[in-house]
């Protein structure tokens, strides 16, 4: 399955249009064995050999970018415009163009791959430790976005923008780490000291890597302002952001863009993120943002923060007390928890109309039984089993199958929408990669 929208792949990677998975590391030789593991009982197991920790951790991975795309608000508005692309330009006699619409969503993802830059890192430092700053540019075909450069002493090392991209695969190896620990902590304690060792150091390696900057990105600025958290808690702290993100609406990400809009410097290029933030766009700045707001919230003395344990033992709470204090004390009624649900019904009512339309029957059956159970657990918290999930390709084909699968015949569904697909990479590939955006010139207030 030779994919090119599509999740960072190191040994896996997600489909962004047909919503599937494939695990690119191994093939059928590990099929029989690992189906056996996916029906286990992961928070009371304990992981005998290496592979069973690497294809484990490895699922849980990829099947978070498959429940992000299939269960969360943003996942739900990206497929919606997916659909309506597809309706509108490739299946109507009438041939709209609207492509351009959907690229608003697909672009968000693809400015990681279109604008990182990664210059001469033979002499550079590990990448945590690398002097950073942020600073907002101006892109012709993206618009204004925040870019992140990486400096060893005077000399620049790295420049990557803070991404869609980055925010999904923080998240997935959030998955991907906390099952390994959850995994490690059942072992006796002096094997869970080294298992718990060995996985830190995985994570280190990772978090000082010049060539997975989608992967460690989000890490990397979380953990320099709250470099108190220990790898679990960060993990956690990092998931619950990012959760919450992926869940607000369109019209919360319009409001909170009022509060943001003071806190950036360069009001130019700023003022034009703020009119796409008003236009339910730009989730990735909105956890950006919040990220420092948060680090202004612990050490601002008028705020009433008297529980500095809570962003390492009860995440959640933290983040409902910075709404409630810090949000709040600048934008009255930021949270209108009912246009999530208007937002989410209108969703699924389009689906339901297509169900026939290419993967709309695999987002309704994941969505309507899986975000229930995400609302009460994140996923490191549950089993393979507990969960709904799409069939898995291997690298030959081979498809492994979920214990609890959503009733699609993965091979049959490539192969007979293979003709639509072609049409959509077509169109995707010949077209320029573009955000509709406005100009920063042509603000004329926000």
């Amino acid at each position: 399955m030779q994919r090119t929208l599509k999740t960072a792949n190191i040994n896996g990677y997600l489909d962004f249009i047909t919503n599937l998975i494939e695990v690119s590391k191994y093939n059928q030789n590990i099929k029989s064995i690992t189906e056996n593991l996916l029906a286990k009982d992961f928070q009371t197991m304990v992981f005998t050999n290496k592979f069973e920790e690497n294809i484990i951790s490895l699922i849980y991975h990829e099947i978070t970018h498959f429940l992000d795309m299939t269960t969360t608000l943003w996942g739900l508005e990206y497929n919606s415009s997916k659909l309506l692309f597809i309706k509108n330009q490739i299946l109507s006699k009438k041939k709209l163009d609207a492509i351009d619409v959907f690229k608003l969503n697909v672009s968000e993802i693809e400015i990681h791959n279109r604008l990182i830059q990664i210059y001469d890192t033979s002499h550079a430092k590990d990448l945590f430790l690398a002097n950073s700053k942020h600073h907002l540019v101006y892109d012709k075909n993206f618009g204004s976005l925040i870019m992140i450069d990486f400096f060893n002493q005077e000399n620049l090392i790295a420049s990557v923008p803070f991404s869609m991209l980055s925010l999904l695969e923080a998240n997935a190896i959030s998955s991907e780490f906390l099952i390994r620990i959850n995994c490690a902590l059942n072992e006796e304690q002096i094997k869970q000291q080294i298992s718990l060792k060995l996985i830190e150091n995985d994570f280190n390696n990772l978090l000082n890597n010049y060539e997975f900057l989608e992967y460690n990105l989000i890490f990397i600025l979380t953990k320099k302002h709250f470099p108190n958290l220990n790898l679990k808690e960060l993990l956690i702290f990092v998931k619950t952001l990012i959760d919450y993100i992926l869940n607000i609406s369109s019209m919360e990400i319009s409001l909170i863009s009022k509060l943001i809009k003071h806190t950036i410097i360069n009001q130019y290029l700023g003022n034009a993120i703020v009119k796409d933030m008003q236009r339910g766009m730009s989730r990735h700045i909105v956890l950006f943002k919040f990220i420092l707001m948060m680090y202004e919230y612990i050490n601002q003395n008028k705020f009433k923060f008297n529980n500095p344990d809570d962003i390492k033992k009860n995440p959640k709470l933290f983040l409902k007390n910075f709404i409630n204090e810090y949000i709040s004390y600048y934008l009255k009624d930021f949270e209108i928890e009912i246009t999530r649900d208007i937002e989410y019904q209108s969703s699924i009512k389009e689906f339901k109309k297509s169900e026939d339309i290419l993967d709309s029957k695999i987002i309704l059956e994941s969505c309507q039984f899986n975000r229930d159970v995400l609302s009460k657990n994140f996923l490191y918290e549950l089993n393979i089993k507990d969960i709904k999930l799409i069939d898995i390709f291997l690298n030959d084909s081979t498809i492994l199958t979920m214990p609890n699968s959503i009733d699609v015949d993965i091979e049959q569904y490539f192969e007979s929408n293979l003709d639509l697909i072609l049409k959509i990479d077509k169109l995707l590939e010949t077209t320029e990669m573009f955000k509709f955006h406005i100009h920063p010139k042509d603000v004329t207030y926000v």
